[in-house]
């Protein structure tokens, strides 16, 4: 039985033209089906896996999840600007279509976001651009620090029913160069005004061996911390007996700080709504990435000030976390 090549080959032909036909249909398919890859956007804060991002971390992926936007929460230490660059940097590269960025501490940070960013959309978050940098051109999504700073020095002045004169404190502000920091420290120390409580020293930078020695050596009647991790340091302090009978009082928004409150290790907190601030600030960027001539806009999120008793009386049972 003779084999026919001609037969053969009008079977390829035809095999050959049936596949390219698919192919082409598949692409026509994609080109007209209107649907579209789904958006990305990062998120890079310092520290990202400590307990002050929490709540924030919730809101952030309720808000993923309910504009249907997938989300990447960089794992991050500490950030300089320099490495704040870097990261940015290889999220666009590896496709966020958007970037949520809590500012390094540092001068220059402005600038960096500028320049790095490009055209991908920037929303920051908890401060805006570093202290002696100008104003942000970024939206920024935070609390008001200034006025949680003026909050806590009024929970003092409360406490101590005015009676303050010949007080002393001890400030703890370890990143002084970052905005929230020095806008937290400022609305502290107008609130303190004319209350007679002196500011006995100031606590900066990062070296934790000096810590004891200033306590044991300047001792101060009142500890005001004014961010997480130093309101988490000195309740550590204050748990070990460490800080020689001064009380604590600070700003913080992890749930380590409500179990020094919780243990008589601190005495108040200003409590920034770290849900509000991760789903807030998110929805601003879905609405960017769904609307392309959206502007988005800055805003507020609210805080509260605790006490012991605060913490279990019915609708604050859960403080700010999601339902």
């Amino acid at each position: 039985m003779k084999h026919d090549r001609k037969k053969d080959t009008r079977m390829l032909f035809l095999l050959a033209e049936l596949v390219l036909g698919i192919a082409a249909a598949g692409m026509l398919a994609v080109m007209f089906s209107g649907e579209k890859e789904t958006p990305k956007a990062a998120v890079i804060v310092s520290q990202s896996d400590s307990g002050q991002w929490s709540a924030f971390v919730a809101g952030i992926k309720q808000a993923a999840s309910d504009r249907n936007i997938d989300v990447v929460i960089s794992s991050t230490g500490w950030l300089t600007v320099e490495e704040e660059r870097a990261l940015m940097q290889q999220e666009m590269d590896s496709g966020a279509d958007a970037l949520i960025v809590q500012p390094a501490p540092g001068t220059g940070t402005e600038r960096m976001l500028r320049e790095t960013a490009g055209n991908v959309p920037v929303m920051l978050v908890g401060a805006g651009t570093a202290a002696g940098d100008a104003a942000p051109s970024f939206p920024v999504m935070m609390a008001d620090n200034y006025a949680m700073g003026e909050a806590l020095a009024g929970m003092i002045r409360e406490d101590f029913a005015g009676k303050l004169d010949g007080r002393t404190v001890g400030l703890v502000s370890r990143t002084p160069d970052a905005a929230d920091a020095a806008d937290r420290e400022r609305g502290f120390l107008d609130g303190m005004k004319g209350t007679g409580c002196t500011v006995q020293w100031t606590l900066r930078g990062t070296d934790e061996d000096k810590t004891e020695a200033i306590y044991a050596e300047n001792r101060v009647d009142l500890v005001a911390a004014l961010n997480t991790g130093d309101l988490e340091a000195a309740g550590t302090d204050a748990e070990a007996r460490r800080i020689h009978g001064a009380l604590v009082y600070g700003i913080a928004s992890s749930t380590k700080a409500l179990y020094f409150l919780d243990h008589d290790n601190v005495e108040g907190l200003v409590f920034p709504n770290g849900f509000e601030l991760g789903y807030r600030s998110f929805a601003e960027v879905a609405e960017k990435l769904e609307h392309g001539s959206y502007r988005m806009q800055s805003g507020d999120v609210s805080f509260r000030t605790l006490r012991r008793e605060d913490l279990f009386s019915g609708e604050d049972e859960v403080l700010f976390m999601p339902q």
